[in-house]
């Protein structure tokens, strides 16, 4: 049982290392880009520009990968199949929109950030801006792993059951549900999608984690960014 638990706590462990190894090579990307667009305006991460483009990247970034959660989906349907049988199809994917719905929240999330970061200077102009990407940073991290949460917390139990067509239709269990009549044949069933709670839970705590991590790498100015030191003025001496 020891055993056990180790192995199982070194795999935990070794998938959040990569976790936020992945995380961490986004910031830097992130943080290249903000950068040269510093650098660019000649701001030299003083400016509030840098700010606005800091929360833009971190609610790109967050509300993208949001997005592409929501590309998920499923569902069943019956047909006949000949002049005495019939079928059920169970489909589970993601479709062909996950990656509109990425650029959709990716533009969304650049605009919320921007908004944040500026509504948040107007209450503090030295540290709201930091607060803001924070809290954007926890906001994305938690809507990413809601929407991922959902496609993947999820237990479907499909129940289909066939019989002659003059019998009354059997009742399946919860869900959305079918009935086809063929010939002789009738086909009922249902698809049931439960929510796992805890792992649910698991996803929204991780998520904001993640994303707190993300927004706080990108809150860090670059070296390329920082101001550089001003020179030592001695002042005259006066008896």
């Amino acid at each position: 049982m020891k055993k056990a638990f180790q192995k199982a706590f070194q795999v935990a462990t070794a998938v959040w290392l990569r976790l936020v190894a992945l995380f961490a090579a986004i910031t830097r990307v992130g943080k290249a880009c903000v950068t040269k667009a510093c650098a660019v305006a000649r701001i030299k991460g003083e400016g509030k520009a840098c700010d606005v483009t800091r929360a833009a990247i971190a609610g790109t970034i967050l509300f993208g990968i949001a997005g592409a959660g929501m590309g998920a989906s499923g569902g069943i349907s019956a047909y006949g199949v000949a002049k005495t049988a019939a079928g059920a199809t169970v489909a589970v994917g993601w479709g062909p929109y996950w990656f509109l719905w990425t650029v959709l929240w990716a533009i969304a999330g650049a605009f919320a950030g921007a908004a944040a970061v500026m509504v948040a200077r107007y209450f503090s102009s030295a540290n709201g801006p930091r607060y803001a990407l924070l809290a954007l940073g926890a906001a994305g991290g938690i809507f990413a792993g809601a929407t991922w949460g959902s496609a993947v917390a999820r237990e479907r139990v499909v129940e289909v059951r066939a019989q002659p067509a003059a019998a009354a239709p059997l009742l399946t269990g919860d869900g959305a549900r079918l009935s086809v009549v063929n010939g002789p044949v009738r086909l009922t069933g249902s698809v049931a999608r439960d929510v796992n709670g805890l792992l649910l839970s698991f996803m929204l705590g991780s998520g904001a984690l993640v994303g707190v991590l993300a927004a706080r790498g990108l809150a860090t100015p670059n070296r390329g960014e920082q101001a550089p030191p001003q020179p030592f003025k001695q002042q005259p001496y006066t008896a």
